[in-house]
């Protein structure tokens, strides 16, 4: 029976509140109190504003009675929320003994609704399972509240969820397919589950190249094992006349190490000097790792010895290059140091 017959005309919620209040003792799940009508003014209320109090002091008294039965304690809590209501909304979803995923998508959805994404993050962290409605509802939450990078990153999870592909027939359906920030997301989150190809057909689909794009594809074939592909791509790049960022030059590099190629990293490295991006700490731990897989450890180390000493991933690739050419003595004096001066820098 549709609520929408009964929003003028309030008789029926009168009738209701003339039903005797129940108690924990007289209400079960086989009560004959049926869970649907305890229910019914709940989803009437929330698009009534005329109601009496007491009128809603009965509903709520009611409905909180039984408010341990799932269907009526979602519907109970989703009115507190509309009401503004968010304390006596999470007391009533505390107290539920049995809540499914309905019950917490509905509690996001309302904080979010009441300014509080915070609580709304915290909550979609403790899920123990979440549907495409849940990913959905944080990820515009994030958007709307422009945490547009923890936005992106809550839309990249996606892949270990499995709703990527769900994802990506809603944003064709609505038409968002050519969008440059949406194309590459989705791109990226193709790439990083191992789907070259989906990746790299939503690229092409979208009105043109810009800088993130093309290191979506030079980091998807460099870390999916193609780095002739990565080289290929960025020389595309260079040509259609795109500048290189500390990103590019992070992938690029990998895969210059993954070839062992020296004449390319070194041609990479004055690249890099030339844009002046040489201090970024990425940028300068993918050199130290590239040279000393290409057998120049020397040069590894003077990368190292010209950075910041205070730095642990510069330490920690440095200390790993050492290994890697089996000088384990050097290795080991270089991280006595490295706790040193962690020391020092904490003090």
């Amino acid at each position: 029976m549709e609520t929408s017959r009964y929003l003028s005309n309030p008789f029926p919620l009168r009738v209701f509140c003339h039903i005797p209040i129940p108690t924990a003792t007289t209400i079960s799940p086989s009560s004959s109190l049926h869970h649907f009508p305890l229910a019914f003014p709940l989803i009437v209320l929330r698009k009534m504003a005329d109601l009496t109090p007491a009128m809603l002091y009965a509903i709520i008294a009611i409905a909180d009675a039984a408010s341990f039965h799932r269907f009526t304690g979602n519907h109970l809590f989703h009115m507190y929320l509309k009401l503004g209501r968010v304390p006596a909304a999470r007391a009533v979803f505390d107290a539920m003994a049995c809540r499914n995923v309905m019950s917490f998508n509905i509690l996001i959805g309302g904080l979010i609704h009441n300014e509080d994404i915070n609580a709304a993050r915290k909550l979609f962290d403790e899920m123990p399972e979440r549907n495409l409605a849940t990913w959905n509802a944080m990820i515009v939450g994030l958007a709307h509240f422009e945490l547009d990078e923890e936005g992106l990153e809550c839309f990249l999870r996606l892949k270990d969820a499995g709703f990527g592909r769900q994802i990506h027939a809603f944003v064709v359906i609505n038409g968002f397919e050519q969008d440059m920030c949406v194309g590459s997301s989705l791109a990226h989150m193709y790439m990083r589950s191992g789907h070259l190809e989906e990746g790299e057909m939503v690229l092409k689909g979208l009105p043109f190249l810009n800088v993130v794009s093309c290191n979506t594809v030079i980091a998807g074939r460099a870390q999916n094992g193609d780095p002739e592909g990565a080289f290929h791509h960025f020389i595309l790049m260079k040509n259609a006349g795109l500048l290189p960022d500390h990103v590019t030059f992070v992938s690029i590099i990998s895969a210059c190490s993954d070839l062992a190629a020296l004449a390319q990293g070194q041609q990479v490295h004055a690249q890099v000097i030339h844009v002046g991006v040489g201090s970024v700490t990425p940028v300068r731990s993918s050199l130290i790792s590239m040279y000393s897989k290409c057998g120049c450890l020397e040069d590894s180390s003077t990368i190292f010895s010209e950075s910041d000493a205070s730095d642990l991933v510069l330490w920690s690739s440095m200390i790993a290059a050492y290994s890697f050419h089996g000088r384990g003595e050097e290795a080991i004096k270089l991280f006595n140091e490295m706790i040193g001066e962690a020391t020092i820098i904490m003090l």
